[in-house]
């Protein structure tokens, strides 16, 4: 069965943390595109050269949002930094089920370190537009504040979201209550785990470790969605 291709166009690009660029494009094909919040396309940044990245914008949004390291290995991520607004791209997808679960009456823990944070925006904000959005958490880490995408604008994403930002490597922390020196990985041993959803995003060997001390703290295993990027 063939997989399914569009085609997008780069309108802007904009940075939102240390060697973060956000870019928008516009589906020129299929449209419309549908998608989940949580899903992911995959990018061709060369002649049969694929990149897997995740959405960070919503279905229905004007534009699609995708949110890129910029590393000097990574071939997507050198394509994309250098492309121009109007570059074109071909697209398979959308992919994956890494989607809110339906289950009433019950919290949700967003963990993610570096751009995975893509998906769980989308996801944070969709649970936020409903009308009795479920208590909410984001635990979100980085080496100091400046790896932190979003920073300035994740308060405002949802009344019932509570942050938590942890910085490996920055001890001097600032001002207000969301801020923890250390490993969002740490969290385990002082957050309530009970009648709460993970859902992890980000380093896959973050991943691999909260999933571990999670399950041995006595999270089900049904209890974990995660997205892991390599």
């Amino acid at each position: 069965m063939p997989l399914p291709e569009g085609t997008l166009r780069l309108d802007r690009v904009h940075t939102v943390a240390r060697d973060t660029l956000e870019f928008f494009f516009t589906v020129t094909a299929p449209t419309p595109f549908g998608f989940v919040a949580g899903q992911f396309l995959s990018l061709e940044v060369k002649p049969n050269v694929w990149r897997a990245y995740s959405i960070a914008s919503l279905p229905g949004d004007d534009q699609l949002i995708l949110l890129v390291r910029i590393i000097p290995e990574g071939v997507g991520s050198q394509v994309l930094s250098a492309a121009q607004s109007g570059a074109e791209f071909r697209f398979r997808g959308p992919f994956g089920h890494f989607g809110l679960s339906p289950t009433p009456d019950i919290g949700l823990t967003f963990c993610a370190t570096g751009t995975g944070i893509a998906p769980l925006r989308a996801l944070i904000l969709t649970e936020a537009a409903q009308p009795h959005p479920r208590p909410m958490r984001l635990w979100y880490g980085g080496r100091d504040t400046d790896d932190i995408a979003y920073l300035g604008d994740i308060a405002q994403w949802a009344s019932t979201l509570d942050l938590t930002v942890c910085l490996s490597r920055q001890t001097a922390l600032p001002a207000g209550g969301s801020y923890r020196t250390g490993r969002i990985t740490d969290l385990v041993t002082t957050a309530p785990l009970h009648d709460q959803e993970f859902y992890l995003c980000g380093n896959g060997d973050m991943v691999k470790d909260l999933t571990a001390r999670l399950i041995a703290a006595g999270v089900s295993k049904n209890a974990i969605k995660k997205e892991r990027f390599n």
